[in-house]
């Protein structure tokens, strides 16, 4: 625990002073604030473990600068607690519904703000474990996915380089045996060798642009925007997500139909988030048609899994739409698919963070909306927006 920084926001210097001497004779790094705007610039220069936030302040009090920090896709997963002297409900109510994780009250108890800190600081390490055994899981599908995307292109450079090492050793062999062979015999041979040598760099092709666009993903770094088009990134996530599934379940396969709009518009997003939302849906929509095909095998009926992936443009956002005519979902379970943990898959095939990450990613992270429509044993449609960029008058 010791080294972690802790933002103090507070504009009374007693207050200031009790609190920094209880938290750096416990080991704790300080940041100091005296007010709301100077706490948004230092967590701008560097982003602390947890928050001591003062609810009366000058210029923006505590609240306003709660609701600024959870705003900000970089801050909002700060543990905040507010530092307050008001003993009325109402107060502490809303700080905790501004995204607060707990409060303390002035005059402080060194002993317990220390036992708040220490709190909910363990539980913000275990939060992140949690999301980045999650996001292992995530780049494990994504692994398996490329490397399925590979296999084939790099079978076919094996086949016709093969191909081509025996032809030459064909016409090696020709020669020496026949030095006055026909050159037509010669120049069929070698033709033959130009055309597996055009395929092999084809396929070699295909796979330099598979790491490529993987490459691209890698080198957009954590909280970075960018302006990406969805059209590009959408076609990566299908088919890295329905490989990786594949991989596991030879048998299974699926139709895929796409209706990406023409003119659709770029927005500003982290590619490498917004990438791993989709998989996640996707994922999730491969195995809702896998349930359902083993359910039709014994039916004997004509089930075709099916999934359809659209994007449209609106007025000021982007509209994204996964469909599937899979198993659906339980009419009983729809209210908590977004909720951490929540899961109808057996223990091995996840924790049931996938679908919550993914809400926090497209509505918190990135300013959208995520809708879900579905009937059980018929289908499920997730359907997405994200803004657009804003265009300057």
């Amino acid at each position: 625990m010791h080294n972690q920084l802790i933002l103090i926001v507070d504009d009374n210097p007693t207050n200031l002073k009790i609190l920094s001497q209880t938290l750096t004779s416990a080991g704790f790094q300080l940041a100091i604030a005296t007010n709301g705007e100077e706490a948004l610039e230092e967590v701008m220069e560097e982003l602390p473990e947890l928050i001591l936030l003062d609810v009366k302040m000058p210029k923006i009090d505590g609240f306003e600068t709660c609701r600024r920090l959870k705003a900000n896709p970089k801050a909002q997963d700060i543990p905040i607690i507010f530092m307050t002297a008001l003993s009325e409900t109402i107060d502490k109510v809303k700080g905790l519904s501004l995204g607060a994780v707990d409060y303390i009250t002035k005059p402080f108890d060194e002993q317990d703000v220390l036992a708040r800190v220490r709190v909910h600081l363990r539980l913000r390490a275990a939060q992140k474990q949690i999301i980045a055994q999650e996001k292992l899981a995530s780049l494990g599908t994504i692994t398996a996915g490329v490397a399925h995307e590979l296999r084939n292109p790099l079978n076919f450079v094996i086949n016709y380089a093969q191909s081509s090492i025996d032809s030459l050793n064909e016409l090696f062999v020709n020669i020496q045996e026949n030095p006055q062979l026909e050159p037509q015999k010669i120049i069929n041979q070698l033709q033959e060798v130009i055309q597996d040598s055009q395929a092999v760099y084809e396929h070699g092709e295909r796979a330099s642009q598979i790491i490529e666009s993987m490459m691209q993903l890698a080198r957009s770094e954590p909280g970075e925007y960018q302006c990406i088009n969805l059209n590009d990134l959408l076609p990566q996530a299908l088919k890295l997500a329905y490989h990786s599934f594949r991989a596991k379940h030879l048998q299974f396969l699926m139709t895929i139909h796409t209706q990406f709009d023409s003119n659709l518009e770029p927005i500003e997003a982290i590619a490498s988030d917004l990438h791993r939302a989709f998989i996640n849906i996707i994922d999730n929509s491969c195995y809702a048609l896998y349930l359902k095909f083993l359910e039709e095998q014994h039916g004997n009926t004509n089930f075709s899994p099916t999934l359809s992936l659209t994007t449209k443009n609106q007025e000021s956002y982007i509209e994204i739409k996964i469909h599937d005519n899979g198993i659906g979902i339980q009419p009983d379970t729809i209210a908590n698919v977004f909720t951490p943990f929540f899961t109808t898959k057996p223990p091995e095939q996840g924790m049931g963070l996938g679908l919550s990450l993914t809400h926090d990613i497209i509505v918190l992270q990135h300013g959208g909306s995520i809708q879900l429509d579905t009937k059980w044993k018929q289908y499920t449609e997730f359907t997405l927006t994200l803004p657009k960029i804003q265009q300057e008058n």
